[in-house]
């Protein structure tokens, strides 16, 4: 992990998103992974996504593998994240935190990003996360994806990289280890979701460009040049917020919840 170069390496957590990237790139975006819907589908009937089996023993974790193979009735087929890609259409975080009433952004975002995982954390607003269940399923509505490029964003991406005029970029998988050059048509609707086989899609990268989502994440971070930049503001095509010098890599937890190298902390 040391031997990845920096302009490429997920930020240290105790040193701000800003600082990290400094000699690499100018501005830096939370890029918000979305809510969707697939006409004809729901969680209830089509299940997708990770499977969070919580807290187990290694003998439960077994037992519970065994229980849930071969593929159950109401799996989503292997194709699935090619009908997200065609079909799916985006809900914003935004909207259903309206929805919802849920007053604080901030608050709202965690929850989402605890309630996504599963964890029963204390600072998981319970009102919240049992909103976002009740309007899930009384909506249809899949939860974002997690710690990779949702099949759902890839039309949106294909639109973003049309506009900066990048005509093919390098994935990247978790590691840094492995990686795939890809032409950027590849990421319009009409095309299947783009395939790593056998590795996570959790980077992509081009001069002056790099879009990474950490490992448990339900956001992505997107970096830009200056150059880029002015091509495209990415709030204008994405839904998210810029980032400010005071957010680490763990942008919904309390700058607090993790011992930061105090020379790193914001002033």
């Amino acid at each position: 992990m040391n031997n990845i170069p920096r302009h490429l390496a997920e930020p240290a957590l105790d040193t701000p998103i800003l600082q990290w990237w400094a000699n690499d790139y100018d501005f830096v975006y939370v890029i918000l992974n979305p809510f969707f819907k697939v006409p004809g589908h729901s969680p209830a009937t089509t299940k997708y996504g990770v499977q969070h089996v919580g807290a187990r023993a290694i003998p439960d974790v077994v037992q519970y593998v065994q229980a849930n193979s071969p593929r159950g009735p109401n799996d989503a087929p292997d194709d699935f994240d090619s009908t997200i890609k065609r079909l799916g259409q985006k809900v914003s975080w935004t909207e259903i935190q309206q929805a919802i009433g849920a007053a604080d952004f901030m608050e709202f975002a965690r929850t989402v990003w605890l309630w996504v995982l599963q964890s029963e954390r204390a600072d998981k607003n319970p009102a919240i996360a049992k909103a976002l269940t009740c309007y899930c399923d009384a909506h249809h509505v899949y939860p974002p994806e997690e710690d990779m490029l949702p099949a759902v964003l890839e039309p949106t991406l294909s639109d973003y990289l049309k506009r900066l005029t990048i005509d093919e970029v390098t994935i990247w998988n978790e590691w840094r280890n492995i990686s795939l050059k890809v032409p950027a048509v590849a990421f319009e609707r009409s095309n299947p979701a783009v395939d790593f086989p056998g590795e996570k899609l959790a980077a992509i990268a081009a001069k002056g460009l790099l879009f990474s989502w950490g490992f448990d994440d339900v956001a992505g971070l997107l970096c830009l040049t200056e150059e880029l930049h002015a091509k495209c503001n990415p709030l204008d095509i994405f839904e998210g917020f810029a980032v400010t010098s005071s957010m680490y890599a763990d942008v919904f937890n309390p700058v607090d919840f993790f011992e930061r190298n105090s020379r790193s902390k914001p002033i």
